[in-house]
């Protein structure tokens, strides 16, 4: 993720070079104020389009890492689940085994008294 953030840190970067660049060029260049103007208009229009495009790719990358994340924690949870259930059904499987050997003493005991 922190790759991403640089990488899309650059690229803002590049970008307002880029457009920096563009209005000096055009500003200095030997054209009438008019056609000066009307040429930083579409520059700065570009320039707001990869903006937004830009913009738009980040909040589909956030919601797919969003996503990920949820499905993630929902894998995860379900195999907590499913571990403790197998746990539970140890411990209970143990427990009745445990049970019928007290029984099974309980009854061998009962049988010794009365036959005594």
């Amino acid at each position: 993720m922190e790759n991403r953030t640089n990488s899309n840190t650059g690229f803002m970067a590049l970008l307002q070079g880029i457009v920096i660049g563009g209005i000096l060029g055009v500003l200095f260049a030997p054209k009438k104020g008019e056609e000066t103007r009307k040429e930083i208009k579409q520059r700065i229009d570009q320039a707001a389009g990869d903006l937004n495009s830009k913009g738009m790719e980040l909040k589909e990358n956030v919601e797919q890492a969003k996503d990920n994340i949820v499905e993630n924690i929902e894998k995860t949870t379900n195999n907590i689940m499913d571990r403790a259930e197998d746990i539970r059904n140890e411990v209970n499987d143990k427990v009745d085994a445990k049970k019928n050997e007290v029984k099974k003493k309980i009854d061998e005991v009962e049988k010794e008294s009365n036959n005594k």
